[in-house]
Parts: C-alpha cells; structure tokens; sequence
C-alpha cells in the first residue's frame, strides 16, 4: 500500500494486488441475497496504528437466523485481508455496515442495528471489545452515519433529520438538532480531519449536505447533483486537500469544497464504475491519511466467478496536512 501510493501522481488511480481478498468478501452460507458482505455499505476504517483497514458488515441473510456479520480488516504489513475473531455482540441475521464504523484514538467503534444496544467499542491493541452508552436519542432506525469528531471529544451520528453527538469522556449522548433537510434513512456522514468538520444529509431521495462544526453549529450547503444513498453514492474525504470525494449517481465523480460551497465534476469517474451490478454498488472506501491517499474495494462479482478490486485514488499533491 505505501509503496504503490508513493508511485502516485494526482489524479491517478491504481489496483493494489492483495491476498485473500474474494475469500474474505464471500458470503458463504449459501442464503444471502448477493453472496457479498458489502450490500448497503459504503465505509470502511484505517487506523494507522496498527496498519489495518476495517470492516463490519452482512449479506442480506433471508433466513434470518443463521449468523451473517462477519469482522475484517486489510493488513498492511502482510498485504493480506483477514477474518477477525467473530465479536461477542454479533447477532444471527442480517446486519449491514452502512456507515456504521468510526476509528478515535486507537479505538474502534460500530453502532449496530438494533435498537436498545449499547455502542460497541474495540480497543485495537488488545482486541477487546466493550460496551459504551446506549443511544435512545430521537426517532431512530440505526440506517445513518456514525463518523469521529475528535474537535467534539468523540462521536457524531446522524439519521433521518437528527444529528447528535457522543462524548468519549463521559460516555454519554446529546442531542445537536432533530429537523435537518436530509432524507429519513440511508444518511451519509464524513468527518474532515483538515477542515475540522462533518458533512452529513443524503439519504433516501435527497442530495442535501450540512457542515457540522466543533461548536455543533449545522450551516446548509448546495446540494448533490444527485442523492447521497447507501448502494447509490460514496461520500469520502481527501485526507490531504479537504475536498469531500463523492461518486456514484450515473456514474460520476464529484468533488465539494467545504470552504467554498463548490462541487466540481472531475474529468474522469473511478475506473470500477464499468464493473458490477451498478457504479457504486457492493463497494466501500475510506481515507488512508497515513499516505495521502483513498482506498476503494470493490466486489465486482460474487458469482460463481468471484471477483473483487482493490483502488487507491490520489487527488492532490503534498504531504498529510494534519495530525
């Protein structure tokens, strides 16, 4: 991964060849919907240090009682994907990642979807799970964005018009505001390390973003050209520019300038767009500010034929402009 990200240019993209990768995706009970891990995902993890890339997520399960989370994470060090050991708190069934995934200081974190479960906490070093503060905040689906506010001492979640944050310290939950234009499931959330903000909105139906500051002030921004939807777009974040990368819609690559209300269409989409069911579908992607770069995996086809990618995109120049 560091080798083939310092051989980039911006605006270049390139396949990162790792081990094990189709395995790991597989659904292999047979009884899912697109024998994938991926469907209604859109987010995975880096945590620099460990070197590890995460993922928590399901197939849709039909029979709703055979267990179908699976836990798994790219090693850097061995370029090679893994199964993790099955968490305590998985559940039989269908659970998606959506957005569900943070990394905060060396901490993991997954919000799962069931109402009245605590937030999952993973301390990386000593691969121990603990429970933390349920969320009984709102009208609330578990279908949104859970993303890390390190400005706001912890964790924001939004969904369905509410936005609300988590303090790491006092382990407790607040409400930031409850009736912000967005669609009512299927939100989008990025937080930005260089402009120390979070956009959130998208959902079923809507393109409309909001910029969430450490102050908890919410400001409207111009709309996506099309919604931001779980399966329909991707909404990441450059770690070097600030600029949120967005793509999905027809097959189309955005990106938005926090600092100047600007979407700007990119010359060329992301070369998996042509692969799969859909542009975006079956795929998830995160910022690794460790070298500059965003890493897309994609299952192309979980057939009978299974394939998988995995993509780095670099979009500008420069060293990692924070901390």
């Amino acid at each position: 991964l560091s080798d083939l990200a310092a051989t980039l240019e911006p605006g270049d993209w390139a396949e990162l060849a790792t081990d094990d990768l189709t395995t790991v995706l597989a659904e292999v009970q047979g009884i899912g919907a697109t024998g994938s891990i991926l469907p209604y995902s859109e987010d995975g993890v880096w945590d620099g240090l460990s070197g590890r890339f995460y993922f928590i997520g399901s197939d849709h399960i039909y029979d709703g009682t055979t267990s179908g989370p699976r836990f798994i994470a790219f090693d850097e060090e061995d370029n090679r994907w893994l199964v993790l050991p099955e968490p305590p708190w998985f559940s039989p069934g269908t659970m998606h990642g959506y957005d569900h995934s943070a990394v905060l200081e060396g901490r993991l974190y997954h919000m799962t979807l069931t109402v009245g479960d605590p937030l999952r906490e993973y301390d990386i070093a000593s691969s121990a799970w603990s429970a933390r503060a349920t969320f009984d905040e709102g009208n609330y689906n578990r279908y949104g964005a859970l993303e890390p506010f390190p400005a706001m001492g912890g964790l924001v979640y939004v969904e369905g018009g509410g936005v609300y944050s988590w303090d790491r310290q006092g382990d407790q939950w607040t409400t930031l505001a409850t009736s912000v234009a967005m669609g009512d499931y299927h939100n989008c959330g990025e937080y930005n390390p260089v402009h120390e903000v979070v956009l959130l909105g998208g959902g079923n139906d809507s393109g409309a973003i909001h910029l969430l500051d450490e102050h908890g002030t919410i400001t409207e921004g111009t709309a996506a050209p099309w919604p931001l939807r779980v399966n329909q777009a991707i909404v990441t974040v450059d770690p070097l520019s600030g600029d949120f990368l967005i793509l999905g819609g027809p097959g189309e690559f955005y990106t938005y300038d926090p600092t100047t209300d600007e979407w700007s269409l990119q010359p060329q989409g992301a070369p998996f767009f042509g692969t799969g069911q859909g542009p975006v579908e079956l795929t998830i992607a995160g910022p690794i500010d460790s070298y500059g770069v965003v890493l897309f995996v994609k299952h192309v086809d979980p057939g009978d034929t299974p394939a998988a990618e995995v993509w780095i995109y670099k979009h500008a120049p420069g060293p990692v402009s924070y901390t």
